[in-house]
């Protein structure tokens, strides 16, 4: 559902404050996040633990859970973000930077009773979303 029937700009977005569920962006539309429900966010938790448990001892990837990243004139909150460990946007003192301007590797959207498969995997891809599609 697009929040807002003004397009706005990229730049007009991210002055935005943070709203929970997350406000995502793309061409122009800003659509809202659907807040998770016990399962979602269970399985959200598990994936990101399994993958970090694995990935970060051998830094080879890192997953964080509903993490903003804009890229691409878009901003979207996957609710996994995955990326490999040679590509994490660090500071010079190795911290990681806070606001992520790079795509993912892997974005996970989980799919709730709610939702449309295909608008998530549209989401997710970067296809271009239609005004009349929901989106989260």
């Amino acid at each position: 559902m697009a929040i807002t029937s003004r397009r706005l700009t990229l730049d007009e977005f991210l002055d935005l404050p943070e709203e929970k569920p997350a406000l995502e962006y793309a061409d122009g539309v800003v659509t809202q996040k659907v807040a998770p429900q016990a399962f979602h966010g269970r399985f959200q938790y598990t994936l990101a633990e399994m993958v970090n448990l694995y990935g970060e001892p051998r830094r080879l990837a890192m997953a964080l859970t509903e993490t903003r990243s804009t890229f691409g004139g878009r901003s979207f909150v996957p609710d996994v973000g995955i990326l490999r460990w040679t590509r994490l946007p660090r500071q010079a003192d190795g911290k990681l930077i806070n606001v992520f301007r790079i795509p993912w590797d892997v974005a996970v959207e989980v799919v709730s009773p709610d939702q449309r498969r295909r608008d998530l995997e549209e989401n997710a891809s970067g296809t271009s979303p239609t005004a009349s599609n929901s989106h989260s």
